[in-house]
């Protein structure tokens, strides 16, 4: 039974009691006082206005609960991280009020653009709301966005914003929300790490960085602020891996470049691996006697310690970390996609309902910093 046949069932119900009870104490009172006749119309009159009143508000209220009802669609690539997000929207959506929510999880084939871009073209239209995961921020995808905006619908997108130039493009009434975690702050948890690791060794460290694809606002905006912080702070990079994508093995031939070119061999090394499927990679180079990446591997067996940091706090299946399953000098930033679900859940009711009454555009996830001696704790 739904919520508002719930209410609809209970008011009607108290409405009646009410109507029982004013009609019969009237009655008795009047019949105490010998007026039979006369005050049984009295009576008859009171308890009549009770129930149009009951019957004015029982239909209040149901008419009330059945504009709560809205149609919700949470649009993504099918990924553990994805689902993470889904799995705190429907929670989220399950306490709350009657929403018909449906989850649209493509599957990452060939297909995947073309499946994204026919569902915002057909399917979109008939929801009121949208959560978004993106597959880019390309002008193509921001002009659907404009198109559904100004069709009324409401529009959040997480994890991946739109940019500035884009978003002042658009001629609509209002823009879509931005949910994602804080990536700034995230680099600056990555530089203080590095920062306290050089100042517990006495013996001598490169810092190697991952620097991922500069047209990827998540990407430049944690570099940049980890090489702000790092230079603040005069702590010196040995080298640099601008990477043109997050594909691991476009990203492992660059570096293997970088280290054939280099002499990056010392005492220590830090390297942050942009983020943490490029990290299981490196690791498992370090890790295992045969790689082609000749010359990472020679990089790794002349260095007496490793710390791999990585980036998005990448967990399995059965919710562990991606990483804590190698014994090795490791730390994460975890975004925290269940948070960002909860959060876009929530702005997206208030904002069918027409609670939003604030002009921001956006909201941003604290991430948590997540060091190895905490993985192998949580486990």
């Amino acid at each position: 039974m739904r919520k508002s046949d719930k209410i609809f069932k209970y008011t009607f119900f108290i409405t009646f009691i009410v109507v029982v009870i004013s009609f019969s104490l009237t009655f008795y009172f009047q019949l105490e006082s010998m007026k039979i006749m006369e005050n049984f119309l009295s009576s008859a009159s009171v308890a009549g206005f009770v129930a149009i009143f009951a019957q004015f508000s029982t239909t209040v209220v149901q008419e009330y609960y059945k504009r709560k009802t809205y149609k919700i669609c949470m649009l993504c690539k099918k990924s553990h991280f994805s689902l993470s997000i889904a799995s705190s929207v429907r929670e989220y959506y399950s306490k709350e009020l009657d929403v018909v929510l449906h989850v649209e999880l493509l599957e990452p084939t060939d297909m995947l653009q073309e499946n994204f871009n026919n569902f915002l073209s057909t399917e979109a239209y008939d929801y009121d709301g949208l959560i978004i995961r993106p597959l880019d921020s390309s002008d193509a995808f921001a002009a659907k966005i404009n198109i559904l905006l100004n069709r009324g619908k409401k529009i959040i997108l997480t994890d991946l914003n739109l940019t500035k130039k884009q978003l002042e493009s658009f001629n609509t009434t209002e823009l879509p929300f931005y949910v994602g975690s804080d990536f700034k702050l995230g680099g600056s948890y990555l530089a203080k790490h590095i920062q306290e690791l050089i100042n517990s060794s006495a013996k001598d460290t490169n810092i190697i960085l991952f620097l991922g694809p500069n047209k990827t606002a998540s990407a430049r905006k944690r570099g940049k602020e980890l090489i702000w912080q790092l230079s603040i702070n005069n702590i010196t990079i040995k080298s640099i891996v601008e990477l043109d994508s997050f594909d691991i093995d476009s990203s492992l031939e660059l570096f293997n470049e970088e280290c054939k070119k280099k002499d990056l061999s010392t005492d220590n090394i830090i390297i942050f691996c942009a983020n943490d499927n490029i990290a299981t990679k490196l690791i498992e180079i370090n890790n295992y006697s045969n790689s082609k990446y000749i010359f990472i591997k020679k990089l790794f067996t002349s260095t007496d310690k490793i710390v791999f940091l990585g980036y998005d706090g990448i967990k399995n299946m059965g919710e562990a970390y991606q990483l804590s399953q190698y014994n090795i000098n490791y730390a994460t930033v975890d975004v925290d996609p269940n948070k960002q679900g909860e959060i876009s859940a929530k702005i997206m009711l208030n904002k069918l309902m027409g609670k939003i009454k604030t002009y921001s555009t956006e909201e941003l996830v604290e991430p948590k910093f997540i060091k190895f001696e905490e993985v192998i704790n949580n486990e």
